[in-house]
């Protein structure tokens, strides 16, 4: 029986990370098939052919601005489970942009939005920072 384990367990705040990135690609995949159906839905019932074609290219255009950020996404959630140490600190990057954009609060003028959103993302960069301090992510 060894005394030692070989191999560093993943931290629960790693664990949990993966688990609110999984939540948000799944959230993220949901809304873009929203966009995509209800602008295909919108832009077949529009009779005129150049309008038609506008919105087929706007959707073009969400289409190709969404799937570099949807498939970083997913690496960093591969690499969250992996305990690869490039995927925590991307998501820190993100992180503190998001927590900037709260203190601007243009998405969100209500007090409470900004406290709900500083709060959730506080959380957020305190797991990186523990993930960040554990063997786990090499």
């Amino acid at each position: 029986m060894e005394l030692i384990d070989p191999a560093p367990r993943r931290p629960w705040q790693g664990t949990v990370l993966a688990v609110l990135n999984i939540i948000s690609l799944a959230t993220g995949f949901f809304v873009f098939l929203l966009i995509m159906a209800g602008s295909g839905f919108v832009e077949g019932m529009v009779h005129d052919s150049s309008l038609s074609m506008v919105m087929g290219l706007g959707r073009l255009i969400i289409f190709m601005i969404a799937l570099p950020f949807i498939i970083l996404a997913v690496f960093i959630t591969i690499g969250l489970f992996k305990g690869q140490k490039w995927s925590v600190i991307i998501m820190m990057i993100f992180t503190i942009l998001a927590i900037l954009n709260s203190f601007t609060g243009r998405f969100g003028v209500d007090g409470g939005q900004v406290l709900g959103s500083l709060v959730v993302n506080g959380f957020v960069l305190y797991c990186e920072i523990a993930a960040l301090k554990d063997p786990f992510y090499k």
